[in-house]
């Protein structure tokens, strides 16, 4: 969606049809008064309604439109971002999230994309945006809780590192420790596994459950050896569903997948908490290769001219040093 096009909404704006809303206000100037009351940069300056509408339009796609409704003050607030079909009014994303301006952390994020849409990186797009929004105003720590199908694969890959959980020990984040989950994948996957490959991971695993780098998570991801081509078919695929900490719903969304890559079948259906650091420029850097857009400007990089590889092979992916 055009900023200009966004404006223009804001603009002409009514209760019965708004595009950003604050704190109650659908009135364009008095939504302007509210956002510069307590939406800050790290200068101290009011961040105004261009500039929220531009980061939040960025990614939406012509066939939608907007709703973006903020309530709150310094000490807590609460972001609920909607896009919805426009012939339709179908909800395409939903994300919904709280946010301390005075303690810089944001959690419970949660961001749905309706499954006719998924696969074309508009949850990507849009996680983004919302990252660049957050750092704007100063949010610096983004709480990340993975979806149970496809999340723990697509949040690492978007450079969300984990976080070991403290808090009631009956928590389901002492239940069931991402260690675990890791070490019975790579007991599901060891079949189709070539033996140095399951070497790799089980070494990365071993580092994993005793390291205090969060980092370290991004590297089962990042395997992208093709598990179709040892053997790994749709019908072995639906006995994962019995066990092995894999629901049903991962396993339908794998079975549609062509490649069938080991770092998605590592992480998918993972359960942990995560978070997103706006400050930390590794993760910086791997967001915007992700993504294909620069985190200070929000604009695309230059498409780079690949080199033929002939056809081979070059990713078996053995990780690297964190």
């Amino acid at each position: 969606m055009e900023k200009s096009f966004a404006l223009k909404a804001f603009n002409e704006q009514t209760i019965e049809r708004y595009i950003l809303s604050v704190n109650g206000s659908y009135a364009p100037e008095a939504v302007r008064r509210k956002c510069a009351k307590f939406l800050k940069d790290k200068n101290g300056a009011a961040i105004d309604v261009e500039a929220i509408l531009g980061y939040f339009s960025r990614s939406v796609p012509e066939s939608c439109r907007l709703k973006v409704e903020i309530r709150g003050d310094t000490h807590g607030a609460f972001l609920e971002v909607l896009w919805f079909d426009k012939e339709t009014s179908k909800t395409v994303l939903r994300d919904v999230r709280s946010f301390s301006i005075e303690d810089g952390t944001s959690a419970h994020g949660n961001i749905v994309v309706d499954e006719a849409y998924r696969g074309q990186k508009l949850g990507a797009e849009y996680a983004f945006d919302m990252f660049r929004f957050m750092d704007a105003i100063q949010i610096r720590d983004n709480q990340i809780i993975p979806s149970s199908v496809n999340g723990g694969h697509f949040w690492s890959l978007m450079a969300v590192k984990y976080r070991e959980f403290e808090g009631e020990e009956d928590d389901w984040r002492n239940d069931n420790k991402i260690s675990d989950q890791l070490a019975a994948r790579i007991d599901m996957l060891e079949p189709y596994l070539p033996v140095d490959l399951k070497d790799d991971l089980e070494r990365l695993l071993y580092r994993f459950s005793r390291s205090k780098n969060p980092q370290i998570i991004w590297q089962f991801s990042d395997f992208k050896y093709d598990l179709r081509s040892r053997g790994l078919t749709n019908k072995v695929l639906n006995s994962f569903a019995d066990g092995y900490q894999m629901n049903a719903e991962a396993v339908a969304y794998l079975k549609k997948q062509k490649a069938l890559p080991l770092g998605r079948l590592m992480m998918v259906s993972t359960t942990w908490e995560g978070f997103f650091d706006t400050k930390d420029k590794t993760a910086i850097k791997r967001l915007e290769k992700f993504v294909g857009r620069s985190f200070k400007t929000g604009e695309t990089f230059p498409v780079k001219k690949s080199t033929p590889t002939n056809g081979k092979i070059t990713d078996r992916r053995k990780p690297e040093n964190p």
